[in-house]
């Protein structure tokens, strides 16, 4: 908030007669003749009467007398342009005063020199009117000229020197540093009341005046009861004294009426805030500036009250009396803001937004208007569904307030609030929970627990709990904090909207929907109340959540009615146009109407991928998963939609669902690739020209990410580890390089949307594409996979139902998992009986549709999803031929059809391979080790402890694959034991053509105390650091970000554009995360961003011996054949022979 102090002072001449005479303060007794003297006196008695206008126009006449009886810079004019500029100052006129200063000391400094006291009292007005404007730095500087005088000439202990001591502390409650400030003002109040002076030539600074500038420190330190004491205090005074006019009992009845607004009494600072500006008005008239204050406070009340349709006509006239010249550009700032904020409460974003741009272009200078700013900026971005800078604003808010402010900032705790709906959208709860919890804690300790702001933070932290399944007490919560909202504000408050939307939640998670119903109808009556239209982000929901309800119920009509609502607020470029489309078209679907559903839905999910590419270009990953999935809705409705029995049957239907696949692998990894290319690109020509590679940097923060996300909670206590503050750091490093990366000439540009047709001529006669999809449904029980398929010769591609997905992956799963370990030499699992072979599940109905289809299927590209990714389709034994898929069916699995190549055929260009192998895990002896590669770990309670044990039979493979490629005059490098570490392979320095890494891999389900949510962090590698990582410095290993745990959120930065085939002869590698279903996680997809080209991987715990077979045969088949997908399934087909069992030959799988 802006000081706003008048200085007051006791005017040599009238100091007996005047006791209560207004002004900011005068220093010095200049001798000036009987006239001037009765001048002044009539000047201040004005002042004092409240007739600032009148005083003014005096003031104006006295110069111009003095000027025509002593010339233009006599110094006779000093003592005129000082005390005029002290009648300004009281009316807020701070650069009108201004001027009148500069010229003052322009004259000191031609007649009499700096060197003269009179200096110093200008000096001290100036510094006074800067402070007011919060030109901190001019002030500061100033007050240093001041302390010379003062040293020099009268002294410290001169009465005028006081006011020096009033500059300083109010300079240092500008910068926040209150308790500087009230040292202070202490020191004057002290210097005051024990300085003896001579009344005749001397003037003391009045106590009044300290008394209200000292409770507005007060009020700024939230120690209320001491600011009140002394404002009511001073009130007793004024009204003993029958005092009811002038600039100091207007400034009372303004800090009496920023007292009641914090205490949260809101009637009675109204009150006081009328008062106020009756008083303005008397001494000033309508047009001015401590009028237009008051305009200012009153509309922040009623704002505060929610009586937004008082508030905006009162803002609105502060922002149109706004003078450039006279008047607060903060204080004109916040106005604008506070009124873009009613907007953007009542779903206004674009008026919201069109005040915001206009804030873009004021130089506002207090930090408190910064924080507005960028917390309106990010909120405003929140609801209009731009997460990607919703975030980015609210983190700078929040950052520049932990830098700059060590006081409370309301506007912190409303972007925590922003920032907490925002995390639960975007699925990293998680990372906010700490920061409400520490908010929370500080408000108590402030005391700030009667304010609204803590209830509203109460209300995100019940959110939190909320998203977190955490139902358990917290309907009494809300009650409480219902209650206390309206004590303080009333009924109809924006916050109780959130309140009914909160308990309608809980009410739904009890099945009891009419309540439910009936706390949603309460939210929708406050926002009728407020005048908040349906496009505003919580009434959006609010009717989302009635609908949902309705559909539940077979309520198709109402729950029509509820969408229809928002079926034209928002335009198509809005984030929520095409998910309120797609509602629409489910409900219409529902209703039977499916050629209306299909028309409307297809439209739906075109407009959303489109929005993908505007809006994803310049993110960093992490930002565009997180997009992505919390935009996904759409594709969810057409899922839904897709699997009625006429979406099924619909040819559109089908060829929008091919579409929507290829297009949605193609953002989270054609894109991908081709960002990496250009950051490689990038970072190379900066190399070239001795500059930073900042991706370099980058991967190195990723890695130290990477390692923290292994450490125990008291490790990262001890580095003081923010991972907040490093996932924040990593994502605008990484957006900066892409922004930078896209100027540079030869930078790839991004892919344009990939259709079914360039598929169907991509493929050759007899070749076929199938594309598996996991179709999520709203109703998850109700989650199907299904099959696209497309070969050269078909019209269109062809659709077929494979089973509902709770059933596949439990039940087909077991049957999987049965017939590979039943006959295997490795432990059994305790597995349920399944009722049909695994062959029926996954394999069978696909060969049922392409015999219906009467195709041809010689060669068939195979793009898994969710539950295909961890089984190998080759070893499904077809119960009527006996016979295995590999025997029956050419399959080359492929990271998406659109990827598919005419040729796997390969001339080597380069003829490098770098084999790594049984890294160093532990100091237990060899007889102790097991002879079977697997991830042996535990957790314990407060992180992870890692046994594994040592890999012997890694290193006889690698090394026997190195016999091989030297023989074929390869340059090969091997790397095993203290060698096979994590650190060699991330400093290579080149991109092998093969690169072969035998160790441990793991797939951790769930991360105990997650740094972040990038399931990347689930999977990945271990190196020999990991035997040394309990003997080395917690500190070290952060800062190389070197652990032996390589995981896929690092493997992703590693340069592999040039490395042809990856093997990962380690156990599981293969797995990822099924949640989502886009198969954006695991190892297979991080080591497609580095570069690689084909993948070897596994999909369970291999045994040694049978791997050395296999790999040995696939490595000589490739030399032979020059096709390494035909290679491999020679390989196995070879193994097959020596291990019938498909535990044995069936374990690893090829992606192209």
């Amino acid at each position: 908030m802006k000081v706003r102090f008048i200085f007051l002072f006791i005017s040599f001449f009238i100091i007996k007669q005047h006791t209560f005479a207004d002004g900011p303060w005068l220093f010095s007794n200049l001798h000036t003749n009987d006239n001037s003297a009765g001048i002044s006196d009539f000047i201040y008695q004005l002042v004092h009467q409240g007739k600032i206008l009148k005083a003014q126009n005096e003031c104006l006449q006295w110069i111009e007398e003095s000027k025509k009886k002593f010339g233009d810079d006599n110094i006779q004019l000093v003592i005129p342009y000082t005390v005029t500029s002290e009648i300004f100052i009281s009316a807020r006129y701070y650069n009108h005063a201004l001027d009148f200063l500069d010229e003052a000391l322009r004259i000191i400094e031609i007649s009499s020199g700096w060197m003269y006291p009179d200096y110093g009292i200008v000096l001290n007005y100036k510094v006074f009117a800067l402070i007011q404007l919060g030109e901190y730095e001019k002030a500061e500087s100033l007050l240093n000229e001041v302390e010379i005088i003062y040293t020099k000439t009268l002294g410290e202990n001169h009465p005028d020197y006081n006011a020096t001591n009033i500059n300083w502390a109010l300079l240092y409650q500008g910068l926040m540093r209150y308790d500087v400030s009230l040292s202070y003002f202490k020191r004057a109040m002290t210097f005051n009341k024990d300085m003896a002076f001579d009344k005749r030539n001397h003037m003391a600074v009045n106590n009044q005046w300290i008394n209200v500038l000292l409770a507005k420190l007060y009020l700024d330190r939230h120690e209320y009861e001491n600011a009140q004491k002394l404002l009511k205090d001073t009130e007793a005074f004024f009204d003993k004294n029958n005092r009811t006019t002038g600039v100091l009992y207007a400034e009372l009845m303004y800090r009496l009426g920023d007292l009641h607004f914090y205490n949260n009494e809101l009637s009675i600072a109204l009150h006081y805030y009328n008062k106020y500006q009756k008083v303005s008005q008397k001494m000033l008239g309508d047009h001015n500036i401590l009028t237009n204050n008051a305009n200012f406070k009153l509309a922040t009340v009623y704002k505060r009250q929610n009586y937004f349709n008082n508030a905006i006509p009162l803002f609105e006239t502060v922002i149109k009396k706004y003078n450039k010249h006279d008047d607060d550009v903060n204080k004109y700032a916040q106005a604008i803001l506070s009124l873009a904020d009613i907007y953007i409460c009542q779903g206004h974003y674009n008026k919201a937004k069109s005040l915001l741009d206009l804030t873009d272009d004021i130089e506002y200078n207090k930090a408190q208007v910064q924080y507005y700013h960028l917390r309106l900026k990010g909120s405003l971005a929140m609801y209009k569904g731009d997460f990607i800078n919703a975030e980015k604003f609210l983190l700078e808010m929040m950052a520049f307030v932990e830098l700059k402010a060590k006081h409370y900032s309301p506007q912190y705790t409303e972007a925590v609030i922003s920032l907490v709906e925002l995390s639960i959208i975007l699925g990293r709860v998680n990372t906010v929970t700490d920061v409400v919890r520490k908010e929370l804690n500080y408000l108590e300790k402030e005391n700030l627990t009667h304010t609204i702001y803590y209830q509203k933070l109460q209300l995100a932290h019940i959110r939190i709990q909320l998203s977190l399944g955490k139902y358990e007490k917290q309907y009494g919560e809300l009650e409480t904090i219902y209650d206390n909202t309206r004590k303080i504000t009333g009924n109809n408050h924006y916050s109780n909207i959130k309140n009914f939307f909160l308990k309608g939640i809980i009410a739904e998670k009890n099945k009891q929907f009419d309540l439910a119903i009936n706390f949603y109808d309460s939210a929708d009556h406050i926002s009728e109340q407020l005048e908040i239209i349906p496009k505003e982000y919580h009434r959006l929901h609010i009717i989302n959540a009635r609908a949902l309800i309705y559909l539940n119920e077979n309520n198709y009509l109402n729950a029509l009615k509820e969408y229809q609502r928002l079926e034209n607020v928002f335009s198509k470029n809005s984030v929520y146009y095409p998910s309120i489309q797609a509602r629409l078209a489910y409900v219409h679907s529902l209703n039977g109407n499916n050629k209306l559903a299909e028309d409307i839905i297809i439209k739906a999910t075109q407009n959303r991928l489109n929005q993908f590419d505007q809006k994803l270009k310049f993110t960093s990953e992490d930002e565009k998963i997180n997009f992505i999935h919390n935009n996904k809705d759409v594709f969810i409705f057409f899922n839904s939609i897709m699997m009625h029995n006429e979406g099924v049957q619909s040819q559109k239907m089908i060829n929008q669902c091919y579409n929507i696949q290829l297009n949605y692998r193609k953002f989270f990894l054609t894109e991908e690739i081709k960002r990496k290319n250009r950051i490689r690109s990038f970072g190379n020509y900066r190399t070239q020209l001795h500059f930073t590679d900042y991706a370099y940097d980058l991967a190195v923060k990723r890695s130290q990410l990477s390692a923290a996300n292994f450490f125990t909670k008291q490790e990262r206590d001890s580095l003081h580890f923010d991972p907040f503050e490093q996932v924040q750091q990593i994502n605008n490093l990484e957006k900066s390089i892409v922004y930078a990366s896209a100027d540079i000439k030869d930078s790839v540009q991004y892919t344009k949307a990939i259709k079914w047709e360039s598929i169907k001529n991509n493929l050759s006669e007899g070749e076929v594409a199938i594309e598996i999809i996991k179709l999520k449904n709203i109703d998850s029980t109700k989650d199907y996979y299904g099959a696209l398929l497309l070969s050269s010769e078909a019209k269109n591609p062809k659709f077929v139902v494979l089973n509902n997905a709770d059933l596949l992956e439990n039940e087909g799963l077991n049957s999987f998992s049965n017939s590979i370990y039943e006959n295997s030499r490795s432990f059994k699992l305790k597995i349920k009986n399944a009722s049909s072979p695994p062959y029926e599940h996954f394999w069978l109905p696909i060969k049922n549709k392409l015999k219906e289809l009467n195709w041809t299927a010689e060669k068939i590209y195979l793009s898994n999803d969710g539950i295909f990714n961890t089984i190998n389709i080759n070893v499904l034994k077809n119960p009527e031929t006996e016979k295995y898929v590999i025997e029956e069916d050419n399959i080359s699995i492929v990271t998406s059809t659109a990827s598919i190549k005419k040729t796997n055929t390969v001339h080597f260009n380069q003829k490098k391979i770098v084999l790594m192998g049984n890294p160093i895990f532990s100091d237990l002896k060899r007889e102790q080790l097991l002879n079977q590669r697997g991830s042996h770990n535990t957790i314990d309670e407060v992180g992870y402890d890692f046994h594994l044990p040592q890999l012997p039979g890694t290193e006889k493979e690698v090394i026997s694959s190195s016999i091989i490629f030297k023989k074929e005059g390869w340059d090969v490098t091997l790397l095993t034991q203290e060698t096979a570490s994590e650190k060699q392979l991330k400093n290579l320095g080149f991109s092998p053509t093969i690169l072969h890494i035998a160790t441990h891999g793991f797939y951790l389900e769930k991360l105990r105390n997650p740094v972040s949510n990038n399931s990347l962090l689930k999977s990945g590698l271990f190196f020999s650091e990991i035997s040394k990582r309990k003997k080395t410095p917690i500190q070290l290993i952060f800062d190389q970000g070197n652990d032996g745990i390589l995981t896929a959120y690092e493997v992703k930065n590693l340069d592999l554009h040039n490395t042809e085939l990856l093997v990962l002869s380690a156990c599981q590698t293969g797995l990822s995360d099924l949640s989502e279903g886009d198969g954006i996680s695991g190892l297979q997809y991080a080591f497609s961003i580095a570069g690689v080209k084909s993948i070897i991987m596994s999909l369970w715990s291999v045994d040694d011996e049978a791997t050395q077979q296999l790999m040995k045969s696939f490595y000589e088949e490739w030399f032979k054949t020059k096709d390494k997908t035909k290679a491999f399934q020679n390989a196995q087909i070879l193994l097959k022979k020596k291990f019938p069992e498909p535990y044995y030959w069936g374990a690893f799988v090829m992606v192209n």
